[in-house]
Parts: structure tokens; sequence; C-alpha cells
């Protein structure tokens, strides 16, 4: 019985916001066009750099901070150059997300130049 009813609560929920709008009678077109998909490519990926570059910046800050403190501590220096490391590899995950509309348009060949940028 217990299965049953935590079934029922699990799709219930899940079907709360169709119930919600259920006067919504038309559904919301996607892109039309491979600018349209790029372009709302390149806004994702605007975000996805811009929240990249705040976490590395605060890793950033974390490092040098626990540099600072460290006193001559071999593991927090060695932790400190860790989060160091992972900083640099969310600006090149940022950068490499940044490029992906432009390659993609050179691909495919649709539009010219940035586009959303």
């Amino acid at each position: 019985m217990k299965k049953v009813l935590s079934a029922f609560l699990m799709f219930g929920l899940f079907a709360l916001p169709a119930v919600a709008f259920g006067a919504v009678t038309t559904v919301p077109e996607g892109p039309q066009t491979i600018d349209a998909l790029l372009g709302t490519i390149g806004v994702i990926t605007n975000w996805i750099f811009s929240i990249l570059l705040v976490v590395a910046v605060v890793f950033i800050l974390l490092a040098a901070f626990q540099f600072v403190t460290a006193g001559g501590n071999a593991t927090a220096v060695q932790e400190a150059r860790q989060k160091l490391l992972y900083a640099a590899i969310g600006v090149i995950v940022a950068v490499a997300a940044k490029g992906i509309v432009t390659v993609a348009k050179s691909v495919l060949g649709a539009g010219g130049g940035g586009g959303a940028f």
C-alpha cells in the first residue's frame, strides 16, 4: 500500500504543472532556423561562460587566501595549488563554451560573425 501511495504522490506531483497550465492551448515554438538555434545556443553558452568565470574567480581567491595562510604547511600549499588548477580548468572550459557557437556557425555555414556575442 505504501508503494502505491508513494507512486501516486510522485506521479501526481509531476502532473501538477500540467494541470496548472491546462488553460494554455499553444505550445511555444522552438527556433525555426539554424541562425535562431545558434542564437539560442549562444545565449546558453554566455550564461555558462559567466557562471564558470565567477566560480573560477572564487577558486582563485580561495587559493590565494590559502597560500597566504598556509604558513609553510605543505599540505595546505598543495591544496591551494589544486584550487588554482581547478580554476584554470574552469577558465579553459568557459572559453571553450564561448567558442562553440562560432565553430558551429563556421561548420554549418550559417550567418556571419559572432551572432549573439
